[in-house]
């Protein structure tokens, strides 16, 4: 039983070993993917002033994404985040804008105007 669990723990480890390597092997760091992020031409002028106040360098490190996560921006507004967060789960990825209804009424242009016509393809608007 103990050469069992040894064995298990090594094969955990070399696994373990193997998904950082290859996590570290392209050579692009969660701060690197976040900047471009931000330097994403699909961020209006608005969004890089709001960056200063709102820091989204911090929040989307919390977040941690990668290249082809799902994921959602709950009552996103005008799609600040969402934006940010589509620029890092790329193409692969998606990110669902959600807005209630009450709220939507506010943003429901903006955001047809932005986002509509696959405009980020990657950004699904949802109202509920």
């Amino acid at each position: 039983m103990r050469k069992m669990n040894r064995n298990v723990i090594v094969a955990l480890l070399t696994v373990v070993a193997m998904m950082v390597t290859a996590c570290t092997s392209t050579g692009i760091t969660q701060d690197d993917a976040i900047a471009a992020a931000m330097a994403g031409a699909n961020r209006t002028d608005t969004d890089r002033e709001r960056d200063a106040r709102s820091r989204p360098e911090v929040i989307l490190g919390m977040l941690d994404l990668q290249p082809g996560d799902s994921t959602a921006d709950i009552f996103g507004g005008g799609g600040y985040y969402a934006v940010l967060m589509a620029n890092l789960v790329g193409a692969d990825g998606e990110v669902i804008l959600h807005n209630n209804t009450p709220y939507s009424r506010f943003v429901e242009k903006q955001n047809n105007e932005r986002f509509g016509d696959n405009q980020v393809p990657n950004i699904r608007l949802l109202k509920s």
